[in-house]
C-alpha cells in the first residue's frame, strides 16, 4: 500500500473526507489523538489513585470500556501508523517528534520498532533524544534495561 492509499485509509478512520492532508499533518493528528488518551489517563490516576498506575488502569479500562491490552484505544490508530510509507527525507522536526511518540507507543509492534530505531538513528544520529527514548524503550521491553536512563520502568545498566 502506497503513501497516499494510507492517508485515504487513515483520512476515512478520521472522519476526514474533502479535506486533503499531507503526512505530517496525519502525524500530527495521530500524535494528538495518542497524547490526549495518556493525557486523561495519567490525569485520572494522579487525581483519583494517588499515582497508582495499577489501580487507574483498572478503572479507565471499565470506563472507556475496553480491554486491559487496549487501554487507550489505539490498536487500530497503531495498526494503521506502522503500515504507512513515509517519505522521510522531507521529514521537519515536529514530523520526526510525532513519528517518534507513536513508535514509542508502537510496544505490540516490536520488529517495526526495531526498523523505526534504525531510521531515526539514519536520519538523527545515535545521540539524538528520539532515538536515546526508544533505544531503552526497546531494550527494557527487551531485556529489562536500558542504555540511557530515559524509562522510568526498567535499572540502566
Amino acid at each position: 500500500m502506497n503513501l497516499h492509499e494510507n492517508i485515504q485509509r487513515i483520512k476515512q478512520m478520521m472522519g476526514v473526507i474533502n479535506e486533503e492532508k499531507n503526512q505530517s499533518d496525519i502525524l500530527s493528528q495521530m500524535a494528538k489523538e495518542d497524547q490526549s488518551e495518556r493525557n486523561e489517563y495519567s490525569n485520572l490516576v494522579q487525581n483519583e489513585f494517588d499515582g497508582d498506575y495499577e489501580k487507574g488502569g483498572d478503572e479507565y479500562s471499565k470506563i472507556k470500556n475496553r480491554d486491559r491490552d487496549n487501554i487507550f484505544g489505539d490498536k487500530d490508530r497503531l495498526s494503521n501508523f506502522i503500515k504507512m510509507n513515509f517519505d522521510f527525507d522531507s521529514f521537519i522536526k515536529k514530523d520526526w517528534d510525532n513519528y517518534w511518540i507513536l513508535t514509542q507507543h508502537s510496544d505490540p509492534f516490536p520488529e517495526f520498532q526495531e526498523e523505526a530505531l534504525k531510521i531515526i538513528k539514519k536520519y538523527l544520529g545515535d545521540e539524538d533524544e528520539n532515538f536515546k527514548y526508544l533505544h531503552d524503550r526497546i531494550s527494557c521491553n527487551k531485556n529489562g534495561t536500558q542504555k540511557y536512563g530515559t524509562q522510568n520502568i526498567c535499572e540502566k545498566r
